[in-house]
């Protein structure tokens, strides 16, 4: 990026500064400046390369960070990089595209709630997240957690009281279900072809259309399951 430069020039005395009173003309005195940088065709030339200096200067450090492989921009403000909509109305997002076009959007929208939006080709675009002011959570597809090892789950937890659940394997891999952190056991899982209920294996033929026929002797497992669950039923 080049600046347009103007070149100044120092104007040259034509005349000196005269006053006439009654037919009589005088010369005046000229002014007498000081300072430590005068005011002239020097020093505004002299600006100006400066400027365009900087200027080459940011041009190569932008040059330097992003190429055709990528980029990163290095900041130490508390604010990052800040995105402003010189509008109230609307909302602000970052967009990423390819040659091919656009990929994806990141931001906020007009309601101010935070959206991540995939574009989907012709289909147009599929919101993937939203998170509201109030701070709910609206997942618009499925929800992957995959891993190849350890523990694997989805986990809801009070801070207030303590009371959490999670939804997902175990360590080994092997076994699925419901794991309750208070009574730090399982509470519904199965592994294989085996169903077990708070731990106890429920054969297929105790299942009805998918559903775990509940018997008289498992009336304390689900005191128990309620209990895991701050007795509120889901």
């Amino acid at each position: 990026m080049k600046i347009q430069k103007i070149d100044f020039e120092d104007g040259q005395l034509a005349q000196a500064g005269y006053v006439i009173v009654d037919g009589i003309r005088y010369e005046t005195v000229e002014p007498v400046y000081n300072g430590k940088i005068p005011l002239n065709a020097q020093q505004l030339n002299a600006l100006q390369e400066n400027v365009e200096q900087a200027i080459e200067v940011v041009d190569a450090n932008m040059d330097n960070k992003f190429s055709k492989t990528g980029g990163t921009i290095e900041t130490n403000g508390y604010h990052g990089i800040m995105l402003k909509r010189n509008s109230s109305n609307g909302g602000s997002s970052i967009r990423f595209e390819n040659k091919d076009g656009i990929l994806g959007t990141v931001g906020f929208g007009s309601t101010k709630s935070f959206i991540i939006t995939k574009d989907t080709g012709q289909d147009g675009k599929a919101d993937l997240i939203e998170i509201k002011n109030d701070g709910t959570v609206n997942f618009f597809n499925e929800v992957i957690v995959s891993k190849n090892s350890g523990a694997t789950y989805f986990r809801f937890r009070r801070t207030d009281t303590g009371v959490g659940i999670r939804f997902g394997v175990a360590q080994n891999g092997t076994k699925a279900g419901i794991y309750s952190e208070n009574l730090e056991k399982w509470i519904l899982s199965c592994e294989g072809d085996d169903i077990f209920l708070d731990g106890k294996s429920k054969s297929a033929e105790q299942l009805t259309d998918g559903t775990i026929t509940i018997t008289a002797s498992d009336i304390g497992n689900i005191s128990a399951i309620l209990d895991a669950i701050n007795g509120e039923v889901i």
